[in-house]
């Protein structure tokens, strides 16, 4: 059953935004203020989605908007954390973390002293040299493109709207067609191909 058969008193309403009311209310013929079911819906959808993409709002039947704490193990299971580490099979959950950090260090040191050795070899041709006496300064050598930005081929093509361009595709392959109503059946009237090419480009 549509919104629409629902008295609009029964609605909540306290989550609308103050500024998207006036979006959503019209008056009737008694100048009485009246919820509009259809977009009341449209809003509740929208920031229903907002929520889940925010983690503001969690779905425990989701994979992937469902809450952090879902994936952790409960406090009564973590006390047996020495036999999950080990079933897990991974020997870093078993290193002391001092240890691992150590390693990192030992790893990072080295890197970079081989980068600054094949800088100062010249073996890096990404990295220049530029010395003035005393001081040394490293500057990075970007690649230029072979082909300016701007191809001359383009500069021979006539300028058309976007607009035009989504409108030729369509009567080519009718990819609009796949676009649907939110409201599906309670449709009273054809699709505007011009608004459906306005929304995306918008």
């Amino acid at each position: 059953m549509s919104l629409g058969h629902y008295p609009s008193n029964t609605l909540p309403t306290r989550f609308i935004p103050e500024t998207l009311k006036r979006c959503l209310y019209t008056q009737d013929t008694r100048s009485k203020r009246r919820l509009l079911p259809n977009r009341y819906e449209f809003l509740a959808y929208r920031l229903l989605c907002n929520g889940l993409e925010a983690g503001d709002l969690f779905c425990r039947d989701s994979v992937r908007f469902r809450r952090f704490k879902d994936d952790l193990r409960d406090d009564q299971r973590w006390q047996a954390k020495d036999a999950l580490i080990a079933d897990a099979g991974l020997a870093l959950l078993t290193q002391p973390i001092r240890e691992h950090l150590a390693a990192l260090e030992r790893r990072l040191e080295g890197r970079m002293t081989e980068v600054n050795q094949r800088i100062a070899a010249d073996e890096n041709e990404h990295v220049q040299i530029i010395r003035r006496g005393p001081h040394v300064r490293l500057t990075l050598q970007y690649p230029r493109g072979s082909e300016p930005m701007n191809h001359p081929f383009f500069e021979q093509l006539r300028q058309v709207e976007i607009r035009s361009v989504v409108h030729f595709v369509h009567q080519q392959c009718r990819f609009m067609d796949a676009f649907e109503y939110i409201l599906g059946g309670y449709v009273k009237h054809e699709a505007d191909d011009r608004a459906i090419i306005a929304c995306p480009l918008a």
